[in-house]
């Protein structure tokens, strides 16, 4: 694929993992350690209000999105023509998609085990302490794939 077809696909896996840094730099940034101000009741009432509705299905949408053009940007880019440089920041941003789908995967446990421990404060103070180690984590690997990206569109820009 010429760098003139790439740039749009890269310009879309900009947004989208822009999109997904800033929503995982406010979630770590604001909600976490919010728990420790409202107490535990009061941010489990929160935090389940805000993961229902159309809001986490748009976030589970463009994190799906973002994760897949990654790893297609990557593939094309690994199978393309290219300089090498260019090689660096999509086959990063194509394994740290795949690294935040992982570390995603981990929280999905503990989000359900918190309906079985409502009652428990002890216990729910535990789950939210180890979904927040796993949020910072997520953080760190959507804001890298976001640089990283960005990165490769730079490049391809400049050409």
């Amino acid at each position: 694929m010429r760098p003139d077809e790439m740039l749009p696909l890269l310009a879309i896996a900009t947004f989208l993992n822009g999109l997904l840094a800033g929503a995982a730099i406010d979630q770590t940034v604001r909600h976490a350690p919010a728990r420790l101000q409202l107490g535990i009741r009061r941010f489990d009432e929160y935090s389940q209000a805000v993961r229902g509705g159309r809001a986490s299905a748009w976030y589970g949408l463009i994190d799906l999105g973002a994760t897949l053009l990654n790893l297609a940007l990557g593939i094309i880019q690994r199978t393309g023509r290219h300089a090498p440089d260019q090689l660096t920041p999509l086959d990063l941003a194509a394994v740290l998609a795949v690294l935040n789908l992982l570390v995603g995967m981990q929280a999905v446990p503990l989000l359900l085990a918190i309906r079985r421990h409502i009652d428990k404060k002890s216990a729910l103070l535990v789950l939210y302490a180890r979904i927040a180690r796993w949020q910072t984590i997520r953080c760190v690997l959507q804001l890298s794939a976001y640089v990283a990206v960005l990165w490769s569109l730079v490049i391809v820009a400049g050409q």
